[in-house]
């Protein structure tokens, strides 16, 4: 059975002295175990903001081997250009679009994309992140040759 993730959120801000606020809050989730996709909303202190943000996980599982964690680096190096190409400049979703490979503490791995946007919402952002994925799943990983590998 799959163990469910824990979210843990807090905000902070700093002044140009670099002296640290206090958090205002902090707050720990524990999200339903199998949900495949939850939208956390946080309070805005200034409700001005039209900032939103996305951290979309694809959680491979509990204590992956060498070759699946090889795999999964190599996932990422072949994801991580044509992401960014296509979530940020073509589609131009927001002004952070990151990729990257998650450790957690309990040896599970994962591989994550990450946008801050002005103009979109958390929802149309997973939207687009999964076309994405389809299409790079498609277009990339299923027509990969045996040369483009050993290059």
């Amino acid at each position: 059975k799959p163990k469910p993730l824990l979210l843990s959120c807090g905000a902070s801000s700093s002044s140009t002295s670099n002296a640290m606020i206090p958090l205002p809050y902090e707050r720990q989730v524990q999200l339903p175990a199998n949900s495949t996709t939850t939208y956390y909303r946080m309070e805005e202190f200034h409700t001005e903001n039209t900032n939103s943000a996305l951290l979309s996980l694809f959680l491979l599982g509990d204590s992956l081997d060498t070759k699946q964690k090889a795999t999964l680096a190599f996932l990422h190096m072949l994801m991580k250009e044509p992401a960014f190409h296509e979530l940020r400049t073509e589609q131009q979703l927001g002004y952070i679009v990151f990729t990257n490979v998650q450790s957690f503490r309990d040896n599970r791995k994962g591989l994550f994309v990450l946008i801050q946007s002005d103009s979109h919402d958390p929802i149309e952002l997973d939207k687009r992140v999964d076309a994405f994925m389809g299409t790079f799943r498609s277009n990339r990983l299923i027509s990969l040759t045996e040369e483009e590998f050993e290059t």
